[in-house]
């Protein structure tokens, strides 16, 4: 279970390493995410748990390359709209894991994103 939790962590570093994310941007990101995964395999049944988190965090790195990086780069729409689609994803972020340091660390990047 650990293996893949390291696996899919390596992923996400290097999905958003690609998307042009600089190092020292998504580390606090990857530390959160990492003490946060590792934490839920000292849980009861963690399997579920884990595969659920890492598809939470899989899409929501989707979501910022899909909407914020590369729609964007094409596109000469204003910022307020991109800015307006920023929070509404900011917002379902908070629905799902308010007050975590992912979700902390997610709204961070997406703000990042319009620097890419």
């Amino acid at each position: 279970m650990q293996d893949k939790v390291i696996e899919e962590l390596h992923s996400l570093e290097l999905k958003l390493k690609r998307l042009g994310f600089k190092h020292a941007t998504i580390e606090p990101f990857m530390q959160a995410i990492e003490f946060e995964s590792f934490s839920l395999l000292n849980e009861s049944l963690p399997g579920e748990r884990l595969d659920n988190y890492f598809k939470f965090l899989n899409n929501k790195v989707d979501v910022i390359s899909n909407q914020f990086v590369d729609r964007r780069k094409k596109s000469s729409e204003e910022s307020r709209l991109w800015r307006h689609r920023a929070n509404f994803q900011k917002s379902r972020i908070e629905g799902v894991m308010p007050d975590s340091e992912v979700s902390r660390a997610l709204k961070f990047l997406i703000d990042k994103s319009f620097e890419l």
